[in-house]
């Protein structure tokens, strides 16, 4: 199955001289690596991908190949989604990769209560990757036992986020909130249910989640300037 990406980059630490590709998945942020995996998962996949290498121009491409290991067998390349580089991504960049809705239901649905690993590796279509022992990131999951809420529905009203004012607004909010920034690390948290959180934010890109019970009901990205 190949979807397209949507690729969202902020800058982490400073650009190094390099003469090789070099481009890593560095870490998980949807499927939450902090909850049980829902055995119907049908979400945005939120991967994190780092640039250790020379930079990436427009006209390049990254392909995320996905795995599934469970019950001792593997279903490599489970999925293809091909990520199109839109403008020059220098060394010492964290890219923040969001999908559209991919369905790991045919995959998981027989391994409830049972133990999977995803991996994802990542590796450049139009270039050499020169270092690909750094390519995958895996992480082992809990299959749950019972179904996930659905994307972004409470109540059958859609949760929408936005950010002004130094407000995050989370209209029809039903869960705990997570902001994250781009190399995946959680910047903000609360499990209160309010309409709006007073947050003073950085300028940059973050992705923000709405989870209920650990199943992700919303996901969706927000830039301050």
């Amino acid at each position: 199955m190949k979807r397209f990406y949507t690729l969202f980059i902020s800058l982490c630490f400073s650009a190094a001289a390099f003469a090789q590709y070099d481009v890593a998945v560095v870490g998980i942020i949807n499927p939450d690596t902090t909850q049980e995996l829902p055995y119907d998962f049908n979400d945005s996949l939120i991967i994190a991908i780092g640039n250790f290498g020379d930079s990436l121009v427009i006209g390049d491409t990254l392909n995320l190949i996905g795995s599934v290991t469970a019950g001792g067998v593997t279903v490599d390349s489970a999925f293809v989604l091909t990520l199109p580089v839109g403008q020059t991504i220098p060394s010492g960049v964290a890219l923040g990769a969001i999908s559209p809705a991919v369905d790991l239901g045919p995959l998981l649905g027989s391994f409830q209560g049972q133990q999977v690993t995803l991996c994802f590796r990542t590796d450049l279509v139009t270039g050499t990757d020169a270092n690909p022992s750094n390519d995958q990131y895996c992480f082992e999951y809990t299959v749950s036992s019972s179904m996930s809420t659905g994307l972004e529905l409470t109540n059958n009203k859609q949760i929408t986020t936005a950010y002004y004012n130094n407000q995050l607004v989370v209209n029809n909010n039903n869960g705990r909130v997570s902001l994250y920034n781009l190399a995946g690390q959680v910047v903000y948290q609360n499990s209160v249910i309010k309409a709006a959180y007073d947050l003073n934010l950085n300028n940059g890109i973050y992705i923000v989640t709405v989870d209920q019970n650990g199943n992700i009901t919303h996901s969706n990205k927000i830039a301050i300037q």
